[in-house]
């Protein structure tokens, strides 16, 4: 079932992904922006490393939850999620570019993409596939997952480019963890308008950080350009 649905998920799970990652970073290069702030081979590369990361992550998460952990689990696997981004982002050749905040943004949307496409393979698998109710929850939260993961992304990027590495990681874990405690009534319990008023108060909140990274984050003190190359 999986396999024949597997481009409806794949549409559901890297659309607005791919969507959002243009909208954000447009702006900062061609034709947009006379100069580059970024590489866009690394943006795409980034793109596919984090779908993949993700896309394992969430298969892991799958498995090992089926034997308890409740809350600490969340914590660890949240933990876990944002120190892949920070390493990546530390490898020597990548952090010497600058524009971290622009590499990250491309790294956490992937692999929140990555989770959403493990997600919606366990729906499809399972005999929930065609519930409705479920679906629609399961969408709002992927979007919602995707504009945080960028977000949170890119404000370790950020840390790594002003030397803030601590308060950024600590600020992407604070947010990721509050915004999947949100969703433990969501997957909890059946689709009811309880577990949409948590979904769509995830939401809320994931879309809140991203105007303010749009606002705040991004713009903030651009550094040095990488030449003149398109996003998309």
């Amino acid at each position: 079932m999986v396999q024949f649905f597997f481009p409806v998920i794949a549409v559901l799970s890297f659309g607005p992904a791919l969507l959002m990652l243009y909208y954000s970073l447009s702006k900062y290069t061609w034709p947009k922006s006379d100069k580059a702030y970024f590489d866009d081979r690394w943006i795409f590369g980034l793109l596919a490393v984090g779908i993949i990361v993700g896309t394992i992550f969430i298969y892991v998460e799958d498995v090992t939850a089926a034997g308890g952990g409740g809350f600490l689990l969340i914590i660890l696997f949240t933990v876990i999620q944002e120190l892949i981004v920070l390493v990546v982002l530390n490898f020597p050749r990548l952090r010497r570019k600058g524009g971290g905040r622009f590499y990250g943004y491309s790294l956490g949307t992937a692999i929140a993409a990555g989770i959403a496409l493990g997600e919606y393979g366990i729906v499809f698998s399972g005999s929930s596939g065609f519930n409705i109710p479920t679906l629609l929850i399961l969408l709002v939260y992927t979007f919602g997952l995707e504009i945080l993961g960028g977000a949170t992304g890119s404000i370790i990027g950020y840390s790594i480019e002003s030397g803030t590495i601590s308060r950024g990681i600590a600020v992407a874990v604070s947010l990721l963890v509050i915004y999947n405690f949100l969703l433990v009534p969501v997957f909890s319990f059946r689709p009811s308008y309880l577990t949409m008023l948590f979904d769509i108060a995830s939401l809320v909140l994931a879309s809140a950080v991203y105007v303010i990274l749009l606002l705040k984050v991004l713009p903030l003190q651009l550094g040095e350009v990488v030449g003149r190359k398109r996003l998309m």
